[in-house]
């Protein structure tokens, strides 16, 4: 900018454009993962128990999950003070959302403006940041504040990681802060960065976000140039957090599970993990320059071809040096201190430690951007900058401004469509399903979508989709640890196959599906039950009386069974037995009403 501007000013601007680019996602429902952790969570409501989430042994891991364990137990903590706020009305989620975006790029301007000392740039970085619609998978989804939170935290604890350095000379103008200062804000940016890994596994990054600042933006620039004193500070001020760090991980290595892998020999799936990161890499790259295509459970497949995705980057990265080693001083520095941010932010989510989706997708999510693009929009606006500086000449701040104008106003459109697609689990799922094809927990999302919507000839197309590609997986599989959670989705799908034929009233396509369920798990009461169901509806009482007693046999607790084991006797007219049944099941399950109910009419027909 080439006139000074306010911090209120610069606040209110950000806060406009935030407005602007998620106002149209308040008021849209939970959807997916909200409705795991929120709306549907039996112990969200529930105080008594704070302690187990920061020390129980097995924490919950999140829905569908092969390799990903969750130990995020400040994000619980904030999800019972929302519950406690807005109880089951979305809105308040996502208002909460939309406004903890805003102050997160409030907190990225300001941090920029400590790094940099240029406002002008540290706004653009900023605003990027905001509006850039990659942003609403954090934004839009409710479950998505996790990535809000611990950026939030995280960025107020490098704030004041840097408030804790020496002021730098050309800075300084009577401000030079002493030991007990620097020691307070050393320790408040200890404590956020504490929260930040409470919050979201992914803030293990910051010490090493840190050692950016410190090498390339504290003082007199890196650490080399630095006087004895300050590099021993640095080095402290790092090995702190680093040690911070060090005893988290070895905590939560504690108290969470070892992923288990994709079935593939250990060194097989490494390796192949690896040759992808190029993948993942240019796939960032792409959508940060190009937002187009953005959907829900983005994945990479390590088994498609590398060689052509290592290629392309290694050309790109020769291009980089070659550009970077062209521009002045300065405007290297930042570009090369955004680069090493984006690459270090993207750290935990390159599948080092597997991050997967099923068999070979492994997720390359568009939410694991939300912290990473700071540094990406910091290298863009660097590079630009002197590309513009070169070609422009005298007229490039005026070609800038004009150009970021449009870049914003673009942006801002492309947020609000994208906002569109988190109004409901239909328009969510097609989108994903659109672009991973293959996926096969995506196919059963949508089926489910589907299902609930009423829609149940799209349902069970997408189901048998599903149940396709599960079968493939297993076709290929050799681990005998991998195979049973396949085989657990494959029982699933014809579990759900079979509501789907019952609500469509074609009870024989059911009782198919409930054996095929059955096959691979004959021990499942409620199946027994279900089947036993159906054949009773098909006029078949001996066969629904034999898995009625089954069901009860495997669960002698389960009301259902016995109610169904009543239904039986009426059915067969011994009402005596069956209300002994009913009465015996009252008094050991006074809450179940369908035995209530059946109860009551019974007496009425019994003199």
């Amino acid at each position: 900018m080439g006139y000074k501007i306010s911090f209120s000013k610069i606040i209110f601007l950000l806060f406009c454009l935030g407005l602007a680019g998620y106002a149209n996602a308040i008021f849209h429902p939970f959807v997916h993962d909200d409705l795991v952790f929120l709306a549907n969570n039996p112990r969200i409501d529930q105080w008594d128990h704070l302690s187990k989430i920061f020390l129980n042994p097995t924490p919950q891991a999140p829905a569908f999950s092969l390799a990903n364990f969750y130990y995020r137990p400040l994000l619980e903590v904030l999800y019972k003070i929302q519950y406690r706020m807005f109880s089951r009305n979305p809105w308040g989620y996502h208002l909460f959302n939309v406004l903890l975006h805003i102050g997160n790029s409030i907190l990225v301007y300001k941090l920029m403006e400590l790094m940099l000392n240029r406002k002008g740039l540290a706004f653009l970085v900023a605003g990027l940041f905001l509006i850039h619609p990659v942003q609403t998978e954090a934004v839009a989804s409710i479950a998505g504040v996790s990535n809000l939170l611990f950026s939030f935290l995280g960025l107020i604890s490098f704030i004041f990681y840097i408030q804790a350095a020496p002021v730098p000379e050309r800075y300084r103008a009577g401000r030079a802060r002493g030991n007990f200062s620097r020691i307070f804000f050393y320790s408040i940016s200890s404590v956020f960065l504490i929260g930040a890994l409470l919050s979201k596994e992914q803030a293990v990054v910051l010490p090493l976000l840190f050692a950016v600042y410190e090498f390339l933006f504290s003082v007199n620039g890196p650490l080399r140039k630095q006087s004895r004193k300050e590099q021993r500070e640095g080095l402290l001020r790092l090995a702190g957090a680093c040690l911070i760090v060090l005893l988290y991980l070895c905590f939560r290595g504690m108290v969470t599970p070892s992923p288990m892998g994709l079935g593939e020999p250990p060194t097989k799936e490494f390796l192949l993990r690896i040759l992808h990161i190029p993948t993942a890499l240019l796939t960032y790259g792409r959508i940060l320059l190009f937002p187009l295509g953005l959907h829900y459970y983005r994945s990479t497949d390590i088994l498609k071809p590398f060689i052509g995705a290592v290629l392309i980057l290694t050309v790109l990265m020769g291009i980089l040096v070659i550009l970077i080693r062209a521009m002045s001083s300065e405007n290297r520095r930042l570009a090369v201190g955004g680069l090493v941010w984006f690459l270090i932010g993207l750290l935990p989510t390159l599948n080092i430690i597997p991050l997967i989706n099923e068999y070979s997708l492994i997720l390359t999510a568009e939410h694991f951007l939300y912290l990473p693009s700071v540094g990406f929009f910091l290298f863009v606006l660097s590079a630009g900058g002197a590309g513009g500086a070169v070609l422009f000449k005298k007229h490039a701040y005026k070609f800038g401004a004009v150009f970021l104008s449009l870049v914003i106003l673009i942006f801002v459109l492309l947020t609000v469509h994208q906002n569109t697609f988190w109004r409901g689990e239909i328009p969510l799922f097609e989108r994903m399903v659109q672009f991973e094809p293959n996926f096969a927990r995506g196919r059963i999302l949508l089926a489910r979508a589907y299902y609930f919507n009423k829609e149940l000839d799209w349902a069970i197309r997408e189901y048998k989709i599903g149940l396709e590609i599960m079968h493939r997986y297993l076709k290929r599989i050799r681990s005998d640890q991998v195979k049973p959670f396949y085989l657990g989705f494959i029982k699933g799908i014809h579990f759900d196959l079979a509501h789907c034929y019952e609500d469509q009233g074609n009870r024989i396509q059911a009782v198919q599906e409930y054996q095929e369920a059955l096959a691979l798990d004959p021990i499942d009461g409620v199946l027994h039950n279900n089947l036993g169901l159906n054949y009773l509806y098909l006029n078949e009482p001996e066969r629904a009386w034999t898995h009625f007693q089954k069901a009860a046999a495997l669960n002698p607790q389960d009301p259902m069974a016995q109610n169904n084991l009543a239904i039986w006797q009426i059915q067969k007219g011994n009402l005596k037995e069956a209300k002994e049944i009913l009465e015996t099941l009252v008094k050991s399950h006074p809450q179940f009403q369908p035995a209530r109910e059946n109860l009551e009419r019974l007496r009425s027909q019994i003199p």
